[in-house]
């Protein structure tokens, strides 16, 4: 049987599809188009039109592809964004008629659990006493979780996302010092306030695109691969480094940069300054990065 997922963020559209045989599962499909549904959002409680437009046409070309791969079975989700509006109802409507699935929106603890799930999956060397943390840098919110292989201990999700921030803080198109700092201190401040505590030796695991690209543009992949991105190291050496690249130049110079998509480029440095900032609360100098995440989440509960 086939069953596909649809990850409906505040920044990106996501697609996941899987045909399942017994025990064996075979990944067919996955694809991800920069959308900005939340474009607007913190500031309107909205969506807007442009970016239901974007997402709609996006949405109806994964329906278009889950139809041609024969599923059978699947769900779309809606995160940050759909949580902070008051017109999603139609949207939501929509979403299922193109999609031929049935869309929700969930709520930042099931979004915690779901990224969580999936970001353990394949972990290499990890044991039934290793501690945790995964960080997944959305759109329009951040979530923190702590736990292990068996199971949650603590989440929060923060109102941190990288277009969030960007939209609250980064005023020009090279942006200054003193806007980082103010991004920083308030990624911070979030921290303190809402997110679990974490233990020494805890293992600090990084999902979703802002990490995945982070990765790349330190390590110089271009084109992208995910088999050179997944389980590999992402130091704050690194992440400074991405952050004086490209915070030093304005958004067209910033889409020429090698690892990083076009459309990244207007909320990376927000970010890279929060993934720094997740480092610093943690009192860690490395993060592991994982492609497995939300997606692959809810995709084990659908073949459970």
């Amino acid at each position: 049987m086939r069953h596909a997922v649809i990850d409906i963020g505040t920044h990106s559209t996501r697609l996941l599809v899987v045909d399942s045989r017994g025990d064996v599962v075979t990944e067919l499909h996955r694809s991800a188009v920069i959308t900005k549904l939340g474009a607007g959002v913190d500031k309107n409680r909205a969506l807007s039109d442009e970016g239901v437009k974007r997402t709609l046409g996006v949405v109806e070309r994964f329906g278009s592809i889950c139809r041609d791969l024969n599923v059978v079975s699947g769900k779309a989700v809606a995160t940050s964004a759909l949580r902070d509006v008051s017109n999603g109802n139609r949207f939501l409507s929509d979403v299922s008629r193109l999609s031929g699935f049935t869309a929700s929106t969930i709520d930042g603890h099931k979004e915690a659990s779901y990224s969580f799930a999936g970001a353990v999956t394949g972990v290499p060397d990890l044991t039934p006493t290793t501690d945790v943390v995964m960080v997944d840098i959305g759109g329009g919110s951040t979530e923190i979780v702590l736990g292990g292989l068996a199971g949650i201990k603590e989440s929060a999700s923060l109102d941190i996302g990288c277009l969030r921030l960007t939209e609250r803080f980064i005023t020009d198109d090279v942006p200054s010092q003193e806007q980082r700092d103010a991004l920083m201190e308030y990624s911070l401040q979030r921290m303190y306030d809402a997110a679990p505590h974490i233990p020494p030796d805890t293992l600090i695991v990084g999902v979703a695109g802002t990490v995945t690209t982070l990765f790349a543009m330190a390590n110089e992949i271009d084109p992208y691969d995910p088999k050179l991105v997944n389980h590999g190291l992402l130091s704050a050496d690194d992440i400074e480094e991405v952050i004086a690249t490209v915070s030093n130049v304005g958004l067209k110079e910033r889409q020429m940069l090698k690892g990083l998509q076009s459309g990244r480029a207007d909320v990376i440095v927000a970010g890279s300054l929060i993934a720094l900032a997740i480092l610093q609360y943690a009192g860690k100098s490395v993060m592991m990065v994982s492609e497995s995440d939300l997606l692959d989440g809810i995709m084990g509960e659908l073949l459970a």
